[in-house]
């Protein structure tokens, strides 16, 4: 346990001098100090929020909040660390369409019929696409965050192969 964490275990606050210069010109290195405290619930769009990135403690205005993380400016590197995924890249996904998928037994393959773009940013698991096939099998419904705004979407399932 750092000693961030101890004095926060203990005292709910902490008062430092901030290093680095991903907050200027509100903080400036090594010459303004901070005062944080454990938040009494949910950050909200604008806080500042201090917390870790691998062995170091990151001090950032939070930018959004989506389902499960902030959004925090560096968002790449952000959405990596709280990815549950693995890979060098996890929210780089390269499945940008909504397909379907027949096997073919026979042949031991599987054909992708591409159905249409959903556009997701992915940024959070509200935004990022979850289809479901309708119960007659003709439609698949998914949702996608476009234009920044979540929705829910169909598309025609029916297809000739």
């Amino acid at each position: 346990m750092s000693i961030f964490e101890e004095l926060l275990a203990r005292d709910g606050k902490l008062v430092y001098k901030t290093k680095g210069t991903s907050m200027e010109p509100m903080l400036r290195q090594n010459r303004d100090l901070v005062f944080v405290e454990v938040p009494r619930g949910r950050l909200k769009k604008y806080d500042v929020a201090l917390y870790t990135r691998g062995e170091n403690y990151v001090l950032h205005r939070v930018i959004g909040v989506c389902d499960g993380y902030y959004r925090m400016p560096g968002e790449k590197v952000i959405e990596r660390e709280n990815s549950t995924d693995n890979g060098p890249d996890p929210h780089r996904k390269d499945g940008a369409y909504i397909c379907k998928v027949v096997p073919d037994w026979p042949d031991g393959r599987l054909n992708w019929i591409p159905l249409c773009r959903h556009d997701s940013d992915w940024l959070g698991q509200d935004a990022h696409p979850h289809p479901i096939y309708s119960h007659a099998g003709d439609r698949i419904f998914f949702n996608s965050r476009m234009q920044n705004k979540i929705n829910i979407y169909c598309v025609c399932a029916a297809t000739s192969y």
